[in-house]
This record gives structure tokens, C-alpha cells and sequence, in this order.
């Protein structure tokens, strides 16, 4: 007979000994360790972990499959054999078949269709990726991770770390990781600490500082050297100590290095930070 004055279970507290078990089971089964997300609602929390759960399992168990199998194996003409139109007719079926096939082909920046085209039917229909299928899941593909745009990259990072520099938005833990091991300042060596100490003082020496042009002229890559260089112009008033404001304007070079498909800053000079612009690529 069931003992009348035993207490019953708290659904918050077997929600909770259900998400400890998942986690237990992530670390044991995945060499997944994932801590307890404070003030979450546990619900949320077993939805969340539930999902890793099934996504490590169908990861571990499914074999690799190229992207042309997945889609069952269509059948597109080549880019050649189609005009314009054609082009612009079956790019959009060739768009429709992936989404709904769960798979989306992103740009950071604009291209031609047939380029897209061309990509997808000669190159990604051939990649290999894992056989995956969980309610909900969509495939992104990233089409400059097949080919980098290293002048929008160059462009995007430059405009970030001037825009970091001016509107004291730097961060020594987040805004270091563009940095080289060793970076050259005014004909000088500094590391990452080195360099955030600079910004930090300039930053702290103007206490306010309004943009008013921030323009990439021209980046120039060197892939041989793995070097590229970004010219900026820059216009900028910074109010001083005795609360006064000097116009800053000219040119800056920033100069990066490429490692590991990444594009790190070894150089740099701007207007009103440093006179001594690093040599060009």
C-alpha cells in the first residue's frame, strides 16, 4: 500500500534531475562538458539539451554524404550552356530544391548569379558533409569559406579596429584577438598587452571623440607574402583634458598579416595616434 503521507514529487525538482542526468550523459557518451546555466528555466534548459543531445548522437552515428546525394541527386545543366535568363530561372529552382532539403547558401557579400550558379552545381554539390536530420535543422553553407573576399575582410576588419580606437568601444579581451603576437607602432615592437595600453591611454587622453569620416581607400593583398595593407582617411574632433577640441585628420595605414586563414594587424598608424605609417604591400 502506497504511504499516504509521503510526499510528492516536485515536477521542478524531476525537471532538474533530468537535465543533470542529459549533462552527465553529454560528458560521458560526447566528451561533452556543458555547466548549469544559472536562472534559466528549466524547461528551456531540457528542450536546449535535450536537442544537443540528439544532434551528438546523429553526428556520431552518420557518415559523410556529398551534398549532390543529399538532394537526390539532381540533374542542372552547366553554367555555360545557359543565357541569362536561363540562368536567373534555374538558379532560383536550384535555390528552391536546397530549401527544401534544409540547406541555405549564404553571401557576406553581393555576386553575380552565375557565379552562385556555377559554385553550387560545379563545387558544393561535390562537397562531402555529414548525413544529418533533426526537425528544425537547416544546412548553411558559407560561400566565402570556399572563397575567401579578403578585400571585404581586410575592409570590414580595418573599419572595426578605427571604429574600436574612436568610439571607446575597445576591449582588451574581445578587440586583441585581431592583433599579431608581435605588432610594430611608431618604429617600435609591442605585443597585444602592449598595444591595448596605448589605445586605452589615447582613449583616456580624449576623453570625448566625434567621427566624422572613417573611408577605406584602398586595400592592397599580397597572398604571396601572405601581407595586405589598408589605406583609411580619417576625420575626427577629440576633446582633450582642458576640454578643448583638435581637428585629427589625414591618413592611416593599417597593415595585417594572414595565418591560418586569418587576417591579424602587425602595423598601424592614424592620425593623431601615430605620424609613422608602416610600409605598404
Amino acid at each position: 500500500m502506497e504511504d499516504a503521507h509521503k510526499a510528492p514529487i516536485d515536477p521542478a525538482d524531476d525537471l532538474n534531475a533530468s537535465n543533470e542526468l542529459l549533462r552527465l550523459k553529454l560528458e560521458l557518451d560526447h566528451k561533452l562538458i556543458i555547466e548549469e546555466f544559472k536562472g534559466l528555466d528549466p524547461v528551456i534548459e531540457n528542450q536546449w539539451l535535450t536537442h544537443v543531445y540528439k544532434f551528438e548522437n546523429e553526428f556520431k552515428e552518420s557518415k559523410p554524404k556529398k551534398v549532390r546525394e543529399l538532394l537526390g541527386y539532381p540533374i542542372f545543366p552547366t553554367h555555360d550552356m545557359l543565357t541569362e535568363e536561363e540562368i536567373n530561372k534555374e538558379y532560383s529552382r536550384l535555390q528552391s530544391l536546397m530549401e527544401d532539403n534544409d540547406m541555405v547558401l549564404e553571401c557576406c557579400c553581393d555576386y553575380d548569379e552565375r557565379i552562385l550558379y556555377r559554385f553550387i552545381t560545379e563545387e558544393l554539390f561535390e562537397h562531402e558533409t555529414n548525413d544529418i536530420s533533426l526537425e528544425g535543422m537547416t544546412r548553411y553553407f558559407i560561400y566565402e569559406e570556399f572563397h575567401p573576399n579578403h578585400d571585404h575582410d581586410l575592409r570590414r576588419l580595418t573599419t572595426g579596429f578605427v571604429d574600436s580606437l574612436l568610439n571607446r568601444k575597445w576591449d582588451e579581451e574581445l578587440d586583441a584577438y585581431i592583433l599579431a603576437d608581435t605588432i610594430y607602432f611608431q618604429e617600435m615592437e609591442y605585443d597585444p598587452a602592449g598595444i591595448s595600453s596605448i589605445v586605452l591611454m589615447f582613449q583616456e587622453a580624449n576623453g570625448r571623440m566625434e567621427v566624422q569620416k572613417i573611408e577605406i581607400e584602398m586595400v592592397n593583398v599580397n597572398l604571396d607574402k601572405a601581407t595586405a595593407t589598408a589605406e583609411v582617411c580619417l576625420a575626427y574632433r577629440a576633446k582633450s583634458a582642458q576640454q578643448s577640441f583638435r581637428l585629427c585628420m589625414g591618413k592611416g595605414t593599417v597593415r595585417f598579416q594572414y595565418d591560418n586563414g586569418d587576417w591579424n594587424i602587425d602595423a598601424f598608424s592614424l592620425p593623431g595616434l601615430g605620424d609613422n605609417p608602416p610600409a605598404t604591400t
